[in-house]
Formats: structure tokens, C-alpha cells, sequence
């Protein structure tokens, strides 16, 4: 048998941690992450080293412009890229926090493990009465255990065997109403 471990300490440290680490993505850091996403990442027309209006000769970095011109590609962009890796993390981050909740409604959704079945009320179809689905109280072919029983013991009038399921319910119905109705009789007498 194969047991899993979780150190419910650890994971809601964890939590609270990823919880922190996510907390310094707040308005301001993502209004410039979102700034700094718009700049092209092209050439921006200035001569290397110069800025608009400033003096300065053709040639103020010939290595850099030696390599750009040789590779004809655009020098690396690490804050672009950490904004690519930004968005990607955070994605990621999602999809595995909505993995995480999905996991969690099935494991509050089922039932007992030791019982391996899903405990959830139901109304039986003979007698409406509401059956909570225990392992002693559950319903067998839609009826509570009375009913079970009865329809189990019940012979169709062409001896074929059992009474279908309909002319069941509605004769079970009508002698529950009848033996209800005989019991309250007794108990205003």
C-alpha cells in the first residue's frame, strides 16, 4: 500500500510564502512591467552612447557596433526578458493554483476513503423519504431500505417475478398514506 506524505505545517508555510512572493506584484510594479513591455526592443535610431541632443562623434562604442552589425540581430534585452519570464511564471503560477483547487473540490466532494463511496443524501423514490447514504442507511436500487425490502418481497400478478419499479412506488405510496393515515386515527381515538 502506498501512502502519501503531507506535513500540513510545511504546506501552509508554503502557501503563506508563495502567498508573500506573489504579494510584491502590487499595482505599481506591474504598472512598469506593463511600461516596459511597450518599448520596442528594435534599434532606436541614436548613434551608440548618444541621447537626443547630446554631442558626440559616429563612433563612440566601434566593439558594439562591430558585433551588432556583424550578427544583425539586436543586442540581448535582459529586463524584456525577465518580463518574458515574468508573464510566463505567473501563468504557470495559475494554472497550477486552479490544478491545486480542482484537486481539492474532488477530495471534499468524495467520500470516505475507508468506504471508497461518495456519502450524499438521496430521496427515496417510493416513500420520498430522505436517506442519508451511510453505509446502513443508503439507497438500493433508489429506495431506502424499507422500501428495498418490500419491493424485494413484492410478486407481479402474472407471477413473472417482481412488481416493476412504477406500479411499486405507486402502490407503496398509497399503502404508506393508508397505514399513515390508520395511525393517526388511532392516536386522535
Amino acid at each position: 500500500m502506498t501512502y502519501r506524505k503531507l506535513n500540513a505545517k510545511k504546506t501552509h508555510r508554503s502557501i503563506d510564502e508563495t502567498i508573500d512572493l506573489l504579494s510584491g506584484f502590487d499595482e505599481a510594479v506591474l504598472d512598469e512591467l506593463q511600461r516596459v513591455s511597450r518599448i520596442g526592443v528594435g534599434v532606436d535610431g541614436w548613434r551608440a552612447g548618444q541621447g537626443e541632443g547630446s554631442g558626440g562623434t559616429d563612433i563612440s562604442d566601434p566593439t558594439g557596433q562591430a558585433v551588432i552589425a556583424r550578427q544583425g540581430r539586436i543586442m540581448g534585452d535582459p529586463r524584456g526578458e525577465a518580463i518574458d519570464a515574468v508573464v510566463k511564471h505567473l501563468a504557470e503560477a495559475r494554472r497550477s493554483a486552479i490544478r491545486a483547487s480542482r484537486a481539492l473540490q474532488v477530495f471534499n466532494n468524495l467520500g470516505e476513503s475507508e468506504r471508497g463511496r461518495v456519502v450524499s443524501i438521496g430521496e427515496c423514490k417510493a416513500c420520498t423519504e430522505l436517506v442519508p447514504g451511510s453505509q446502513t442507511n443508503r439507497l438500493k436500487a433508489g429506495y431506502c431500505p424499507a422500501c428495498y425490502s418490500a419491493w424485494r418481497r413484492s410478486e407481479a400478478p402474472d407471477g413473472s417475478g417482481r412488481l416493476p419499479h412504477h406500479i411499486f412506488e405507486n402502490e407503496r405510496r398509497v399503502a404508506l398514506t393508508e397505514a399513515s393515515g390508520e395511525a393517526e386515527s388511532e392516536v386522535a381515538a
